[in-house]
């Protein structure tokens, strides 16, 4: 005699789905109490033949099942399968706690979608949502090792879960796809570009790093000014990213200047505005401040993604104009009859 071998613990066959007929919700909401109870007997013989070790009597099950029936609320779940199904398997430990994205919440999402009012979206969410969602942000960072340097953890994630709301409604299940599938590869994809940006960011530090740390004493690119001519130059500094920015931006100016005129000027205000970056911050006469052209060519070549020759075209435009900027800054400043006071 062929004994049939039975089953552990998962129930999401298709027989027991059909253990429950397709006007189910409104026998649950007319409280039959007959037909309730046979459905009851009907998952009770499901169970004892397939699951291992289940091995209550029919009529504790019975009332079990018709108590579970009468707290049900159908605006606070999804439906009255997916509810009595994790009841019975909860209560009978039969559930796969390590399984956090399962049927029940693909068709979570779904209802979420189709819902008419923002309190049941709210509803959905929280209760069946919310936790598959931050585990498969949790387990998609850890997995794929997408963790950024400069954020911590727990910013991370919010951030991750920030950008799955905002994509949330996009999920079209008319298109028979899985929301598993869907938002991990949303998921992965934004992290894998928050990366990418992360990258790009420690490169151009790493950049100014190399500017300050690798200076020469080729007297080219050096200069050693006396007091009053370093305050000078210090002040004309503190004017010439205000005086750069206004000149891009001057309808006046703009037609003289290419867009890769436009592109080299934006990438000299960014090292500009990084400056501490480059320079040692000392102001003493004693230190000689000294740069090396090919990092500085460096810094632009990363932030334009331009070439050495197009970058170095584009300069010539920007070196004429400061030294105008400069002529005009100190003709505005400067006394010629100080000298006789």
């Amino acid at each position: 005699m062929d004994i049939k071998k039975k089953r552990r613990s998962k129930i999401n066959r298709n027989e027991y789905i059909d253990l429950f007929p397709i006007d189910f919700e409104d026998i649950v909401e007319k409280g039959d109490k007959n037909l309730l109870t046979k459905i009851a007997i009907s998952i009770y013989d499901f169970y004892i033949e397939n699951i291992i070790g289940f091995t209550p009597t029919k009529e504790s099950f019975t009332n079990l099942f018709l108590s579970y029936t009468r707290t049900y609320r159908k605006e606070d779940e999804i439906n009255y399968y997916y509810f009595i199904k994790y009841a019975l398997e909860l209560h009978y430990k039969m559930h796969n706690h390590r399984r956090y994205f399962s049927e029940k919440e693909e068709h979570a999402f779904r209802e979420y979608i189709f819902a008419k009012t923002e309190r049941r979206k709210e509803i959905i969410y929280n209760k069946f949502l919310y936790y598959p969602l931050t585990k498969l942000v949790e387990n998609i960072i850890n997995t794929y090792k997408l963790r950024l340097e400069k954020m911590s953890y727990e910013d991370q994630h919010v951030a991750t879960m920030a950008y799955v709301h905002e994509k949330i409604n996009k999920f079209k299940p008319t298109l028979e796809k899985k929301a598993y599938s869907y938002f991990g590869t949303i998921i992965k994809r934004y992290l894998i570009n928050e990366r990418k940006k992360e990258a790009k960011t420690i490169k151009l530090e790493d950049s100014f790093d190399a500017l300050r740390s690798h200076l020469i004493d080729d007297v080219q690119y050096s200069y050693i000014e006396r007091l009053e001519e370093e305050n000078i130059n210090n002040d004309f500094f503190n004017e010439l990213l205000t005086i750069m920015e206004y000149y891009i931006n001057d309808p006046l100016k703009v037609d003289f200047l290419s867009d890769k005129d436009i592109t080299v000027g934006q990438g000299i205000l960014q090292i500009m505005k990084d400056w501490e970056n480059i320079f040692d911050g000392e102001n003493s006469i004693t230190i000689t401040n000294r740069f090396q052209k090919k990092y500085v060519f460096n810094v632009l070549r990363n932030y334009t993604g331009m070439s050495t020759p197009e970058i170095s075209c584009s300069l010539k435009v920007f070196k004429g104009a400061y030294k105008t900027w400069k002529a005009d800054y100190i003709n505005s400043i400067y006394n010629p009859f100080d000298n006789f006071n």
